[in-house]
């Protein structure tokens, strides 16, 4: 699982890129001799990689003739995997034709000429859009009558009797959300071979259906229907030329109607249609842009603008207060559930509903090309009106707006495109499962494995520690921005033979190898009852119950890996029948990627094989370390199965240390940039090490948040130090034995000189950031708060995304 090839050039080529170019060079002759070209013409291929447009560049080493414009995706794909989207399209467009990447217009009425009564259609959602404004519109000029059922719970009999109605009238049905319905769709199912099939169909009936991508829907629904998306423009211009043509702004009278602030009025509408492309593009950008994913529509942006020109027609002033409330706590609001994504939200409104924008006078963006329209002078040539409105748009840039337009960094844009080029990869790994396992079972035939190293290959690459900063240090390997991409290793990839897919039926000795491996690697598991003696349950002390808590779940984990080795090994020798279960853990170990029965009782991970299981040896390292050479000076806080249960072992033993109720302490943060703060374990309170920093740098100089450094999205902070502190009760009075005098110090202690703002950061275990949403609101991947010291508002670092993490991706 170790890559025996040295990376020639770590100074600009990821160990994980390396690791995919070396896999890549076994999958045709044409890749051979890669790893001495790229050794040998480092600085060219650094050229290459360093393009905008890598995939138009010239290839040293006599690549560029060698390889075919297939073989030269394959290689974007490994070299520069955040440029793989725009090869493909390009690829896609020499192959193809242009026509096949580029938009067309969604015209109704000719796609309503190939649907007939008998068939159903099908409207595919893509977050953002929302068909329905169309269809109601397009049934008024068809003059039908349209029943709409929105389907939940109840209201399945409901959408049965109006499709019968349908059927016997002629009306149009229309059933939203099928992907919300999953009881009901079965008898959806029944409905569509059974009722749509009779000869006593209205001709003039059609039913339209909608629902977002699902594997619930019923396959045969959607093989014989009419399928049509309708996907949100890309980009900030279309974005915003689509709502100025689409209701209410194209009614003249809602528009420039009579107003008591008409000015206010079309300035703050302007600023809430840039607001709604800002929401909707922050998705684009992963967990830095929202926690979760908000399918934010046009009904939100509807009921928005109506509340806005009401508001303004009842005021003397814009009530901006009570805009921000009614759009970000109800209207857009009401679809977030994350915390800190609310937060975000609240933000990003209070930069669009302020007092300049009212009067005319704020920039949305770098430069001068998102400014807001001026509509101020009315002289004869005045034109505030809607045609000078559609005139500014038209000026717009095409494409993508930088990142800063949405608040975030300019190395964002490396995380959407990486995230892009994942979901791509993903959805090309989903249609090719079945032709993988064929080609695995071809290839096992004739005694050939898969084993490659690529992170998702195989056998996944085990990195030489750069990447997971472990107990003993942090290192700086997430500087390379290309390195932190999951998708699928590039061999399997290439072909479903090579590399991945490969099962019991195909790639045996593969799969063997592998685990053998991953078998020989895992320790014994701790002596439970000698961690007990030797680390007792005391009043004073409840990290002893933590450690022993925390070997217990390592040794749930160690047992599962192994017992499903040994039984995947005795099933690959036909010893015992290969089950369902085993059966998921060997695809996931030809894939390259960790089985779910393992992350039952693993802790949070999305690393592929191999830096899981190098990973889990580096906790084990940790805890055996701490077992026999006593508690450390730093704890690895990213080695922790359940971090807040640590956590509160130190706060509980500062509440009985001093005698005061633990529900009125709260942590003190302090960055320890200086080596001798480390030294020693700190008199209250831990010293927590391996958290990395997201969509921020560390100034350690100043000992506070900075930009990040281009190309640079991760980057390790300096250990921590958590102490306890006593928080004011109601009413500002405090107990204990610690005295105001004390308080006002700590709080003092907490922003370094310079420094005014004390961000609020949150931490996560993983850069996925969402999970189960607990009571509190938070998601079961968030750990805690930490506060860190800005010279920026904290405002700035809201929009940034920022956050701490315990763990990346690979």
């Amino acid at each position: 699982m170790d890559n025996p090839h040295a990376n020639p050039s770590p100074a600009w080529l990821s160990d994980q890129s390396w690791s995919h170019l070396c896999e890549l060079e076994g999958v045709a002759e044409a890749f051979e001799g890669l790893r001495g070209s790229l050794a040998a013409h480092s600085e060219a291929w650094k050229s290459v990689y360093d393009s905008p447009v890598p995939h138009e560049q010239a290839l040293p080493g006599g690549f560029h003739d060698r390889l075919d414009s297939f073989q030269r995706l394959l290689l974007m794909r490994c070299l520069s995997p955040d440029k793989l989207v725009p090869a493909v399209a390009a690829y896609v467009a020499g192959s193809m034709g242009s026509r096949y990447i580029e938009p067309q217009d969604f015209k109704l009425g000719a796609i309503f000429l190939d649907s007939t009564a008998s068939m159903p259609i099908v409207f595919v959602l893509s977050p953002g859009s929302d068909p329905m404004a169309d269809l109601l519109a397009f049934a008024e000029e068809k003059r039908k009558q349209v029943e709409a059922v929105s389907l939940g719970q109840g209201q399945g009999p409901i959408a049965e009797k109006a499709i019968s109605a349908g059927i016997r009238e002629g009306t149009w049905v229309v059933l939203q959300n099928c992907h919300l319905a999953k009881s009901f769709l079965p008898r959806l199912e029944l409905l569509c071979e059974q009722q749509l099939t009779a000869g006593d169909v209205h001709p003039e009936f059609r039913l339209w259906l909608t629902s977002y991508p699902s594997d619930i829907f019923p396959p045969s629904v959607l093989e014989n229907g009419l399928k049509i998306t309708n996907e949100p423009p890309k980009g900030l211009r279309a974005g915003m030329e689509r709502i100025y043509k689409s209701e209410p702004l194209t009614d003249k009278t809602f528009f420039e109607g009579a107003l008591r602030q008409a000015d206010a009025f079309k300035h703050l509408t302007y600023a809430l249609a840039f607001f709604h492309c800002v929401a909707v593009g922050r998705r684009n950008y992963g967990p830095v842009g929202w926690n979760i994913p908000y399918a934010f529509n046009e009904n939100d942006l509807r009921i928005s603008l109506r509340q806005l020109r009401l508001f303004l027609d009842e005021a003397d002033s814009p009530p901006l207060r009570m805009l921000v409330y009614t759009a970000g706590e109800c209207n857009y609001g009401g679809k977030v559930t994350d915390a800190k994504d609310r937060r975000t939200l609240m933000t990003l409104l209070e930069v669009y509903y302020r007092s300049q924008v009212a009067l005319g006078d704020a920039k949305f963006g770098p430069g001068g090309s998102f400014d807001l329209p001026e509509t101020g002078e009315r002289g004869p040539a005045w034109s505030g009106d809607y045609p000078h409105y559609l005139s500014v748009l038209s000026r717009l840039p095409l494409g993508e707006a930088p990142p800063e337009v949405f608040g975030l960094h300019p190395n964002a844009a490396i995380s959407r495109d990486l995230a892009e080029a994942r979901q791509l990869l993903d959805g090309l790994a989903l249609t090719t499962t079945t032709l993988t396992s064929a080609a695995a079972a071809v290839a096992g035939a004739d005694g050939e494995g898969g084993a490659g190293f690529g992170e998702e290959g195989s056998s996944a690459v085990e990195r030489r520690g750069e990447e997971s900063a472990g107990p003993s240090a942090q290192h700086s390997e997430a500087n390379g921005p290309r390195a932190q991409h999951s998708g699928g290793g590039a061999a399997a990839e290439a072909s479903g033979a090579h590399g991945g897919g490969g099962h019991h039926g195909g790639g045996g000795s593969s799969l063997r190898s592998i685990a053998a491996e991953i078998a020989a690697k895992l320790p014994a598991d701790f002596d439970l009852e000698a961690a007990s003696a030797a680390y007792p349950v005391t009043y004073l002390d409840s990290m002893n119950t933590v450690l022993v808590q925390e070997l217990g779940r390592v040794n749930a984990l160690l047992q599962v890996i192994r017992v499903s080795l040994e039984e995947l090994a005795r099933a690959l020798r036909g010893e015992v029948v290969m089950s369902g279960e085993l059966e998921r853990v060997a695809h996931s170990l030809g894939a390259g990627k960790v089985p779910e029965a393992w992350l039952v009782r693993s802790f949070p991970s999305l690393k592929p094989l191999g830096g899981y299981v190098k990973e889990l040896l580096e906790r084990v390292a940790f805890f055996d370390s701490w077992l026999h050479a006593g508690p450390p000076a730093v704890y690895w806080i990213s080695g922790f199965f359940f971090t807040q249960a640590f956590l509160t072992g130190a706060k509980q033993n500062y509440a009985r240390k001093h005698k005061i109720p633990i529900d009125r302490i709260d942590f003190r943060h302090t960055v320890c940039d200086d080596l001798a703060d480390t030294a020693g374990a700190p008199v209250d309170g831990v010293l927590c090490g391996g958290m990395w920093l997201e969509a921020a740098g560390w100034d350690p100089v100043h000992h506070r948040l900075c930009e990040s450094e281009p190309r640079v999205l991760f980057v390790p902070l300096p250990p921590v130090h958590f102490r306890p502190a006593q928080v004011a009760q109601e009413g500002g009075k405090k107990g204990g034995d610690g005295g105001e005098d004390e308080e006002e110090e700590d709080a003092a202690e907490q922003l370094p000189e310079g420094s005014t703002v004390a961000y609020v950061c949150p931490l996560y275990k993983t850069s996925e950031r969402r999970g189960v949403l607990s009571t509190t609101g938070h998601s079961t991947n968030f750990v805690c708060d930490v506060m860190l010291p800005s010279a920026e508002p904290e405002s700035h670092w809201i929009l940034r995304g920022v956050a701490l993490l315990t763990s990346l991706d690979s």
